[in-house]
């Protein structure tokens, strides 16, 4: 089966020597069968059959696998030429990439169970533990009974994924909740309910983002 499909749609490839040293994110420029074409700054200590550790993100997925440097081209401009995998596949969806990020998020959410209300709803100051395309963990700061939103419940979140932007205001639905870490905490689990595309968007781009940072830090 071919993987031109969704692997067509990426942007980058992250190539490593080995698992703690990143040599450079470079720009995907062609997908063959075998091939993958990518920008050579120059510099890069890689010769003809170096194998290497390669990750690559789509908007859908996320993929990695060892390659080989097939060799350089001129096409025009210079160009590095690593191999494929037979029957590459993304190893993650985009809604399963999941990274553990502490983030400041209101949720507000009716007193009783299932019971919406206009008026008397809480609104309670929350921490993100981890956060996906589909949906989130967060911690319920200082809680005070109602301790908190119990599963099944609806609720309006504010969510703010970058401090100098305004934050993202999601409908979201508990599905698993339960004392926390800790005195005056309370846990719960929530998937996103209706999504705008522009925000699964940002949010998407803020979990690889996020998730490339990570690799790079724990790399150093």
């Amino acid at each position: 089966m071919s993987h031109q499909p969704w692997l067509e749609r990426a942007h980058s490839v992250e190539i490593r020597m080995d698992a703690k040293r990143v040599l450079a994110q470079l720009k995907i420029l062609k997908v063959a069968e075998t091939q993958l074409i990518a920008n050579d700054p120059g510099a890069l200590p890689l010769s003809l059959g170096d194998i290497v550790n390669a990750t690559i993100t789509s908007k859908t997925g996320i993929c990695a696998f060892e390659s080989k440097v097939l060799g350089r081209q001129w096409i025009p401009g210079q160009v590095l030429v690593f191999s494929l995998p037979q029957g590459l596949e993304q190893k993650q969806r985009r809604q399963d990439v999941r990274i553990d990020v502490r983030l400041p998020m209101i949720f507000a959410y009716p007193p009783k169970y299932g019971v919406p209300q206009a008026a008397g709803w809480v609104a309670a100051q929350c921490r993100t533990i981890d956060l996906s395309v589909g949906g989130l963990q967060a911690e319920v700061e200082n809680a005070k009974p109602p301790i908190g939103p119990q599963p099944s419940t609806d609720g309006i979140g504010e969510l703010r994924l970058v401090p100098a932007q305004p934050p993202l205001t999601c409908h979201l639905r508990i599905l698993r909740s339960g004392p926390g870490g800790g005195p005056g905490r309370f846990r719960f689990t929530a998937r996103f309910l209706g999504l705008p595309m522009a925000d699964e968007t940002r949010i998407s781009k803020f979990v690889f983002a996020a998730q490339a940072a990570q690799r790079r830090g724990g790399a150093g």
